[in-house]
């Protein structure tokens, strides 16, 4: 799917408000308050999510698109390559974030996972991801999430295949920022196999296979997890060169509650100051029974990371 080919004004209740560059151009020249406030601003044809500035003013959001258009082929902020022909200016949405992984069987949509998205915002103003936990499916607010995605995917045509779409809770409710077909990246499907029985991997693969036997999930509301869990995302302090993964991930995996660490920087490539997924060294997942225990393990990974084990 190509995630720039997006409605341009879908200003109803459960959807956002998303409009390109050259229209919000033409309302900046008009006045020097954007309509909306803190709109945040990312590019528009990317597959990662990208980074995202959120912008309190007219000089802020011309700034922000300046460096978004202006990322080319020696900028990785282009997955693909080349420069970015589009900006995307978005309605900042207030609210917690989530994402909700389901597979689709012929029209029949099986939840494998939800979770719940904590950001933070660097001095520069990008948000980056800071970590991911389960959300609690027996939680009226989650019911009520579930049963709108299903009903975005229906409308969305959506009747075959994973999708990983993420949504946020406003005051107004729920409403959908990507429908993002396919599965999460930077993800480890045996980790949700290990605590829940299955996987939204797992599921699509089944469903695929075997699809009447991965029906028996239709309906059903997904699992708690039996125990709190944290997946942290790694943010790289220092750029410079990667090195070997057992130089630091022996390190995170001696933590207390690790359960398991997915390197995804290689020895020996260029890595930036993380700002975005693609320049994330990686994740590592936490899980005991007291939070207080994930909390500590949490805030020690930060603090460790101020000395930038990953590059050298």
């Amino acid at each position: 799917a190509d995630r720039g080919d997006r409605p341009e004004r879908p200003e109803r209740p459960g959807r956002p408000a998303w409009s390109t560059w050259s229209e919000w151009s033409d309302r900046l020249e008009r006045t020097e308050r954007p309509k909306r406030p803190e709109p945040p601003e990312r590019p528009a044809e990317d597959a990662w999510p990208t980074p995202t500035w959120f912008c309190a003013n007219a000089a802020q959001v011309r700034a922000a698109v300046a460096t978004v258009l202006g990322a080319g082929p020696r900028d990785d902020a282009g997955v693909f390559g080349g420069a970015h022909r589009t900006a995307l200016v978005q309605e900042r949405l207030p609210g917690p974030e989530f994402s909700v992984d389901t597979v689709s069987v012929d029209g029949v949509h099986l939840i494998a996972e939800t979770w719940r998205h904590t950001l933070r915002t660097t001095p520069a103003g990008i948000s980056l991801a800071d970590y991911d936990e389960p959300a609690d499916p027996r939680s009226p607010e989650i019911a009520g999430l579930h049963d709108y995605v299903l009903r975005a995917l229906d409308a969305l045509g959506i009747r075959h295949g994973a999708a990983h779409s993420r949504a946020v809770l406003t005051p107004r409710g729920p409403v959908l920022v990507d429908p993002g077909p396919g599965l999460a990246e930077g993800v480890l499907p045996w980790v949700a196999e290990k605590f829940l029985g299955h996987s939204h991997a797992g599921l699509l693969a089944e469903s695929i296979t075997r699809p009447r036997e991965a029906l028996r999930y239709a309906g059903r509301p997904p699992e708690p997890w039996p125990e709190p869990i944290r997946r942290v995302a790694l943010i790289n302090r220092r750029p410079g060169t990667v090195r070997p993964s057992a130089h630091w991930a022996g390190v995170l995996e001696a933590l207390p509650t690790a359960v398991a660490v997915a390197a995804a920087a290689g020895s020996g490539m260029d890595l930036p100051a993380t700002r975005d997924p693609a320049t994330s060294p990686g994740a590592v997942y936490l899980s005991a029974s007291d939070p207080a225990r994930i909390e500590r393990d949490y805030l020690t990974i930060r603090e460790w990371e101020q000395q930038g084990p990953y590059t050298g």
